[in-house]
């Protein structure tokens, strides 16, 4: 996440990173690491969607949040190699 977020005053790699809400993790459990990586897991052949926010914090201990959606469709048949050409 530290491509997406700027600070006036803080370098990017002095962020801290964390997870503040997930409305469904049944469907799929997201985690953020304080580094700010993120990894979603799914939840067996569960479906839906899983609204999560995220903070980012400061040197000074000022977070700000933001709000993503992870929607979990059906299996597609696409093979996982080919997820990255995808854009």
């Amino acid at each position: 996440m530290k491509k997406h977020v700027t600070d006036d005053t803080t370098p990017v790699s002095s962020l801290i990173f964390s997870l503040v809400l997930q409305s469904n993790p049944a469907v799929v459990q997201v985690s953020v690491t304080p580094s700010g990586l993120l990894s979603a897991t799914v939840q067996g052949n569960a479906q839906g969607i899983n609204v999560i926010v995220i903070a980012a914090q400061d040197a000074q201990g000022n977070p700000s949040q933001t709000t993503l959606q992870v929607i979990v469709g059906g299996a597609t048949g696409i093979l996982p190699g080919s997820w990255q050409r995808l854009r």
